[in-house]
This record gives C-alpha cells, sequence and structure tokens, in this order.
C-alpha cells in the first residue's frame, strides 16, 4: 500500500515517474479498489497494458511506493491516446496526474507522435481545469444516450459484408465524419477512423446498415459490444436511418442475457439527440474529447 502520513502538502511530498514495472501489478490494483466503487477497468486490462510494446504505463512514486498510474497507446504512430490516469486518494490534490499526463507525452514525442488526445466527463471539472492548463484543446463534445428497454420487433439492419474504397469515400465526405472529428468510440476511447481502420471493422461485422440504404448513402453505423451492453460509437444517416440503428440496438437487448444496455455517443446535435429521446433513450452524460500537438 502507499505510504500514509495523514494529510499531505506539497512541502513534504516528493512525487517521481518511472516506467511500470511487473511488481507494481499489486499495489496499483489497490488504488484502483477506490476508483468507482471497485468497479474500475484497471484490473482487467493490467496485463494487457504491460505486455504492450505499442505503449507504455507510467508509475508516480512517493518514497518509492507506487500512488499513482497512467497509461498511453500508439492509435497510429503520430497519434497517442492516454488513459487510466488514476491517484491514490491520500495524494490527491498535488500535481501528480498532471505529471503522469507530462510523462507520457514527452515518451510519445520522443517515438514520433505528434498529437496527444484523451477523453473525460463533462462533470470531471478538475480535469478539464488541468486539460486547459496544460495544453490540451476541446475537440469535440459527444452526449451519452443510453437505453435498458429491449425491443422485441426486430428493425432493418444489416452487416456491411464488403469494403470498399467507395465506401470510405462516402464516410469521409459527410458531415458527420466532421462532426465527429473523424473519431470513432469503444468504450472511453477514440480512435482515428481511417480506410484500413473501417476495413477492419467491417471484417469484424461492426459496421452496419439499414436495409433500407442505397448504395449512395452515408448512412451507417459502428457498433460495438461491451462487457455489460452495446454501444454505437458512430452513428450516420436521415432522421429514419438513425432511428431504425437507435431501435435496433434495442432489439439486442431481448436477444441476449447478459448484456444489460445499449449506448450510442453522437457530437452535440439537438435533432439527433430528439431521435434518440423518441427511440427511447435517456441522455446520461457526455464525453469530452480533448487533443493536444506535441
Amino acid at each position: 500500500m502507499p505510504p500514509r502520513a495523514g494529510p499531505v502538502t506539497k512541502t513534504k511530498v516528493r512525487v517521481s515517474i518511472r516506467p511500470a514495472v511487473s511488481s507494481d501489478k499489486g499495489p496499483i490494483l489497490q488504488i484502483s479498489k477506490h476508483i468507482w466503487s471497485g468497479h474500475d477497468y484497471i484490473p482487467k486490462v493490467w496485463d494487457d497494458w504491460i505486455k504492450d510494446k505499442n505503449g507504455r504505463i507510467m508509475i508516480a512514486t512517493v518514497q518509492g511506493r507506487p500512488v499513482g498510474v497512467a497509461h498511453m497507446f500508439f492509435q497510429t504512430r503520430p497519434v497517442a491516446w492516454l488513459e487510466g490516469v488514476r491517484v491514490h486518494p491520500d495524494y490527491r490534490g498535488l500535481g501528480i496526474a498532471g505529471k503522469l499526463n507530462r510523462k507520457l507525452v514527452e515518451y510519445a514525442a520522443s517515438k514520433g507522435a505528434t498529437v496527444a488526445r484523451l477523453s473525460t466527463d463533462l462533470d470531471n471539472r478538475a480535469s478539464r481545469r488541468h486539460l486547459s492548463r496544460t495544453g490540451f484543446k476541446l475537440l469535440q463534445l459527444y452526449p451519452r444516450y443510453t437505453s435498458k428497454k429491449p425491443l422485441r420487433r426486430q428493425p432493418g439492419v444489416s452487416k456491411v459484408r464488403r469494403y470498399n474504397d467507395t465506401l470510405w469515400k462516402r464516410v469521409k465526405s459527410s458531415d458527420v465524419y466532421r462532426n465527429y472529428q473523424g473519431l470513432y468510440a469503444e468504450g472511453w476511447t477514440w480512435y482515428p477512423l481511417t480506410p484500413r481502420g473501417l476495413r477492419d471493422l467491417v471484417k469484424k461485422g461492426s459496421v452496419l446498415q439499414t436495409k433500407q440504404t442505397p448504395s449512395s448513402s452515408q448512412a451507417l453505423s459502428i457498433m460495438i459490444p461491451g462487457v455489460e451492453g452495446y454501444m454505437i460509437g458512430y452513428l450516420s444517416g436521415k432522421p429514419d436511418q438513425l432511428e431504425t440503428f437507435a431501435r435496433y440496438l434495442r432489439y439486442l437487448l431481448s436477444k441476449t442475457k447478459t448484456k444489460r444496455r445499449v449506448r450510442i455517443l453522437v457530437p452535440t446535435s439537438a435533432s439527433v439527440e430528439r431521435i434518440l429521446r423518441k427511440s427511447g433513450y435517456t441522455k446520461t452524460g457526455t464525453t469530452l474529447v480533448y487533443e493536444k500537438q506535441i
């Protein structure tokens, strides 16, 4: 466990930052127990993170003992994604999160990254203040809409079976692509939507179209399965097509006993959000994506 000495002050604590080693797992998982009432995802991903040569974990220590952690990985060689910042409750307010992120940004830049991105919640005011002070700019706001209401009748949705250049050109030329800032979501992570990425998503069966979608239409969605439910992290189409996609997610709830909810993330749009509410969804938060040129 991290050292405890009652209330800590900046003058009493010297924080060091270093790359993670395997033996950090135990102390970091102890810190993780304080996050989200013990439902943090770090225990599920630590082993993958520590082995991943495409990323880096940084550890904050006090008197040699871990008190904080953060992770980054390369989405493409120019783009680094920062995530998983955790600080032990006894050591918050000391700038540790900022120190961790700075080290990750320095490491990413040394490996050729020119852009660093991350996400936070609209309600996380402390994180937003820190990001504005450290040169991160708000890229986009993405309201989160959630439903726990199964739908028995199957809407007309099918998987896109084949990738081709025409599909990519339709996506890239759309206003929706620009509103999404060229990104799509998988959980709290926002990935660049590239030709290669779209091709891989088609192969996985994650790209959906409505059965009424003409070949020239820009209507499609990217659906990602998660532990607790399905989510759409990219939604494009006319109003009736958007409603069809939204209702299809609810239909999937009726076909499983292990998924408890479905979620859709969209760029801020009064008209699209109205369609989602009409389709049985409730706004449950807003994700903010930030970017920094490095």
